[in-house]
């Protein structure tokens, strides 16, 4: 669900599908040092 929506900002604002892509990676990146932010995901 995520890739449809970056993709149909992408077609209406490609910056704002950058930022999103990147406010994405830095959170994912940041449950490596605290897993326990989100236990249900695996």
């Amino acid at each position: 669900m995520l890739v449809s929506y970056a993709a149909f900002l992408a077609q209406a604002s490609p910056e704002a599908a950058k930022r999103l892509a990147l406010v994405f990676e830095k959170t994912v990146n940041s449950l490596e040092i605290m897993p326990h932010r989100c236990p249900w995901l695996s």
